[in-house]
């Protein structure tokens, strides 16, 4: 539709919209007048043209909706400060411009957060002396991220709670660590302004040296990964002041060029970690890794490493990547295993909560596992059982309860149930034996 504001969705404005309506206010007390916004709105090109004021009229319209402006005594007001704006408009610009190095800390089964890094080349990770430094300072980056999380949290709670005071303790942990980097860096020195990095370079050696080996056994201080280090950084010290020496040498007028050029466009985002704000879409793209990696074992240690994952992403990435990855056949019988694992683990989480049922869920679960065994078989139910997410399940040893809740709920003899079952724990072992090897394969590279 012609006048129609760009990237604009029937209801809502595009970034890029609310972004430019928001620049024409200088504080969001000032009241602008349609004419101003609209004269505005052109000069900024996301009205095209002076006569179609019908488009700002829209574009105002949503913003009051959304919740951005207000309305009073025909004069619009800014509900949200510019300044909030200013900062995703600048966000956007350098993302479009800019390559942005994503990075994660954390330990090998849990991630502390991603920090993004835009206008930092991925190229960085390639250069040895930048990526130690860079491991030297994420930690602390990432760390620091959670303590400003938790003193969030702690202010909210304050405010709910007037009477509460808590106090985080990773918080703590991390100012008393920033006890040191505060002084030093911060207030020491003859102009209350830090030490530089010279008398630094004097002064880490004598702490290093004053430093136990450890507080008690259970608290190893690793005075040894301190010194070496500390060598490493010394050697990267004395290359840039030879570097800075042979800069001196250099034109007056090349060196206030290099001081006085444009500050290079930066940004650190850091978000926690991405499979808590997109769990499924992180979700799927493991489940194609897991694919890709196992695309050359059987069928049945493929679908049973599935069934970690929610059925309705297992089944999305099987039928929209599952033909690129297998053969026909091959993707077929996955998809034939898989479905009567994740049957047999719905039957095995109603066996391990049955005792706690009423006896209307009671009725209602016997129900279900019966029109389970309808569609899959009593025995299919029963021999993958050994594959199930529970844990009374993964285990081979028998047990009398389990075995006689699956005959009342199966209707099948005792000695049927047993033999299915340990048929499925034979077909187990020799894959977890597998994924148990790779398993120790993995933190054997993750402690190298």
């Amino acid at each position: 539709m012609a006048g129609r504001p760009p990237d604009s969705k029937a209801g809502e404005l595009s970034f890029k919209t609310i972004s430019a309506l928001a620049s024409l206010w200088i504080a969001p007390k000032d009241g602008l007048s349609f004419t101003q916004i609209h004269k505005g709105l052109v000069k900024k090109g996301i009205v095209k043209k002076l006569q179609n004021k019908m488009t700002t009229s829209r574009i105002l319209k949503r913003a009051i909706k959304m919740g951005i402006l207000q309305k009073k005594d025909r004069k619009y007001y800014l509900n949200v400060p510019p300044e909030k704006f200013n900062v995703l408009n600048y966000l956007q610009k350098i993302t479009e411009t800019h390559e942005t190095t994503k990075l994660r800390f954390g330990g090998w089964f849990w991630t502390l957060c991603q920090l993004y890094c835009v206008g930092m080349p991925n190229s960085i990770l390639k250069h040895e002396d930048l990526k130690f430094i860079l491991d030297i300072l994420l930690p602390r980056i990432s760390w620091l991220y959670q303590a400003l999380k938790d003193l969030a949290e702690e202010a909210e709670r304050r405010e709910k709670n007037p009477s509460y005071g808590g106090m985080p303790m990773y918080a703590l942990r991390e100012a008393t660590l920033e006890l040191i980097p505060y002084v030093l860096g911060g207030i020491a020195g003859c102009d209350f302004d830090g030490l530089s990095l010279e008398d630094l370079h004097k002064l880490i050696p004598l702490l290093i040296q004053a430093l136990p080996e450890e507080l008690d056994p259970q608290s190893p201080l690793q005075k040894h990964i301190l010194a070496t280090y500390f060598k490493v950084l010394d050697r990267f010290k004395n290359e840039a002041l030879k570097q800075e020496e042979s800069m001196e040498q250099q034109e007056e007028a090349e060196i206030e060029e290099y001081f006085n050029k444009k500050p290079k466009d930066f940004a650190l985002v850091i978000i926690p970690l991405e499979d808590l704000i997109a769990e499924d879409e992180v979700e799927r793209r493991g489940i194609i890794e897991d694919l890709e990696e196992f695309a050359h074992k059987s069928p049945l240690y493929i679908a049973s490493s599935l069934l970690a994952y929610k059925k309705e992403n297992v089944e999305a990435v099987l039928s929209i990547y599952g033909a690129k990855i297998f053969e026909k056949s091959k993707l077929k019988k996955i998809m034939e295993l898989y479905e009567k694992i994740y049957a047999s683990n719905q039957v095995a989480r109603i066996i391990d909560s049955y005792g706690f049922y009423d006896n209307k869920l009671k009725k209602e679960a016997k129900k279900i596992v019966n029109e389970l065994a309808a569609k899959y078989g009593w025995k299919s139910l029963i021999m993958y059982l050994p594959f199930s997410r529970v844990t009374k399940f993964s285990f081979s040893t028998t047990n009398k309860e389990r075995l006689k809740l699956l005959t009342e709920l199966s209707l099948v003899s005792k000695e049927a149930v047993e033999e299915w079952f340990h048929e499925g724990i034979k077909m187990k072992e020799p894959i977890y034996k597998d994924k148990f090897e790779q398993l120790k394969r993995a933190f054997k590279r993750f402690k190298e």
